[in-house]
């Protein structure tokens, strides 16, 4: 409608046509403000591109490039996949950073688009890269439960030396008898230095035992992670077997001594 205007001398009428149409592009500025970002405004301005594809790709670019500079890299990698940007520009983008994690959400993001039918030579180049990824994240895993494994083992006999190295309360008694036979003032030194000492000990040992506790609960988490990682990897290998060059891909899992993981392929 028209929206009347005024002045000492003038009056305007002005017609007021198609007021939605700059919406997405303000929304779009507030998310990425500078001195108060709003992300949820993202979806805000997707919802006023009123299907324009443009639109909709220049929103969902400017997102995916808003986490990558927060890196909060999974969440680009997410909202890259969804955008007409250069495959090669965002795969580069997540190398350079050694974001392998978000890379291979990428990449298989990506692999969603392609069918093994219309798509061989893409799904093969596509799911080979994953498969060498996958392999560097259970190998990673692996030498992470390895060190986790290590650390147990040294904080275990770092715990059972003080056990061995502890005054025993017979032992206390003894001293304790045999000086007061002798000095009574002496025997009374020899019990406190012995009490003391059994304190100190009695405080390293639940020290220890807590590093332990604290070592196998990260342990049981990188096993948990390990596991299904390597529950994804078979899965992926399963769906892509059509798409995947046999003699590549043993190559790929023999090179990085995955002997179960080749048995599962073949």
């Amino acid at each position: 409608g028209f929206v009347w205007m005024y002045t000492e001398y003038d009056i305007f009428a002005v017609d007021v046509r198609n007021e939605r149409a700059g919406l997405w592009k303000s929304y779009l500025e507030v998310a990425v403000a500078p001195d108060e970002q709003r992300p949820e405004f993202f979806a805000r301005a997707l919802q006023y591109c009123e299907g324009d594809a443009l639109k909709e790709d220049k929103v969902k670019s400017i997102e995916a490039d808003f986490y990558f500079e927060k890196e909060e890299f999974l969440a680009a990698a997410e909202t890259y996949s969804e955008t007409k940007r250069s495959f090669e520009e965002i795969a580069l983008k997540f190398v350079v950073r050694s974001q392998t994690d978000a890379l291979r959400r990428y990449l298989s993001a990506c692999l969603q688009r392609f069918t093994v039918d219309k798509d061989k030579t893409q799904v093969t180049c596509l799911s080979t890269w994953l498969v060498e990824l996958y392999l560097h994240q259970l190998n990673d895993l692996d030498g992470e439960l390895r060190a986790l494994d290590e650390k147990i083992h040294a904080a275990q006999r770092e715990a059972d030396a003080i056990s061995a190295s502890a005054p025993s309360s017979s032992s206390s008694s003894s001293s304790t008898s045999a000086g007061a036979s002798g000095a009574s003032s002496g025997a009374s030194a020899s019990a406190s230095a012995a009490t003391a000492l059994s304190s100190l000990t009695d405080d390293d040992m639940r020290r220890r035992a807590t590093r332990v506790e604290n070592l196998i609960e990260q342990k049981n988490a990188k096993q948990d992670r390990f596991d299904e990682a390597l529950k994804a990897f078979r899965a992926f290998l399963e769906d892509y077997a059509s798409a995947l060059d046999a003699r590549t891909t043993y190559a790929l899992i023999t090179s990085h001594g995955r002997t179960e993981e080749m048995l599962h392929f073949a």
